[in-house]
């Protein structure tokens, strides 16, 4: 939804524009929530078993999906005229930017080497504190950077100490720990929420209205917005047992890897052709059509693919494209 059509060209003093702040507060959490699943289901018993193997099992599954698909936007843009040289590549590979959102992939790779070592001080005060002391210390970085030279740093979004709390966070879930476990669910009321959501969105006015890069004041990584992220892993957490989950949210989460490295390239054909036929000042209407279109065309292809690669009898080569 956040590469969907917005109203980021709209004029600050427009109700449409203030919408889009309005309506990017709101869905502006995904990265922390996936992150904080990421640590929740980390197999303990695997990681202590053979670390080694658990690692590289993990960075493979990660890796090679990433650098498939990152060629796959690399020629995409050559041929829409953009300038790849070989450093270009490496640079963004680095750093996670040869699409959109492929920065949770760089993350999720320093974590994944991090893991051993946060599921081992699970008891250990000092060691924990450091973890959580960590995102706060790069917030911290990030603002000083954006007020005091009015740019935000190219690893706000990549370096693993800005995400690692929700990790340990949902590493510390799935050991059972009970003080998180209580946190997690009084956070998750739905009082806490919407206070959360009041100060994200507040947080995000003021950052605009003070002339702060625009990045970061629609970023999520921002005070306000990682309250509201937590708020809502401790609402997903909290209602956790419940029924809401339907046949059609499981199987989207069970597509979500697939539709991650897919969307971008529907949403680059979709916003193309919507761009036509819908003025850009009809942003809600242009940014509600791509989002339910590139669902279901990520949808389809994936279903379409594991339909192929089963009658194939080649199903386990999907995992190297992330379906």
């Amino acid at each position: 939804m956040i590469h969907c059509p917005n109203g980021t060209s709209l004029d600050q003093g427009s109700i449409q524009f203030w919408l889009y702040i309005l309506i990017r507060s709101l869905i502006n959490f995904p990265v922390a929530v996936f992150i904080f699943m990421a640590g929740w289901f980390v197999n303990r018993q695997k990681v202590f078993k053979d670390y080694k193997a658990y690692m590289i099992c993990w960075e493979l599954r990660l890796l090679i999906p990433y650098l498939l698909w990152s060629t796959v936007y690399f020629l995409i843009s050559y041929v829409r005229g953009e300038a790849i040289t070989p450093l270009t590549v490496v640079k963004r590979l680095l750093i996670g930017k040869s699409a959109g959102p492929f920065y949770y992939i760089i993350v999720m790779l320093q974590l994944t080497l991090m893991t051993y070592w946060l599921c081992k001080i699970h008891d250990n005060i000092k060691k924990k504190a450091l973890v959580y002391v960590m995102p706060p210390v790069m917030l911290a970085i990030i603002y000083y950077m954006a007020i005091s030279k009015d740019s935000i740093p190219w690893w706000c979004d990549t370096l693993f100490p800005v995400w690692i709390g929700f990790y340990f966070l949902g590493i510390q879930v799935q050991k059972g720990d009970k003080k998180i476990e209580s946190l997690l669910t009084r956070i998750g009321s739905l009082p806490f929420v919407i206070l959360f959501f009041i100060v994200n969105l507040l947080e995000s006015i003021i950052l605009v209205r003070n002339g702060i890069p625009f990045t970061l004041s629609v970023s999520q990584n921002r005070v306000g917005g990682f309250l509201f992220a937590l708020s809502l892993i401790g609402l997903f957490y909290r209602y956790r047992s419940s029924q809401i989950n339907s046949r059609i949210m499981i199987r989207i989460g069970n597509n979500s890897y697939g539709i991650f490295y897919i969307h971008c390239f529907f949403i680059m054909i979709i916003n193309g052709v919507l761009s036509r036929i819908i003025a850009s000042e009809l942003w809600v209407p242009r940014f509600i059509i791509a989002f339910i279109l590139t669902l279901v065309c990520s949808e389809i292809v994936i279903n379409l693919m594991r339909g192929i690669a089963k009658k194939l009898n080649i199903e386990p080569c999907l995992k190297f494209i992330g379906f």
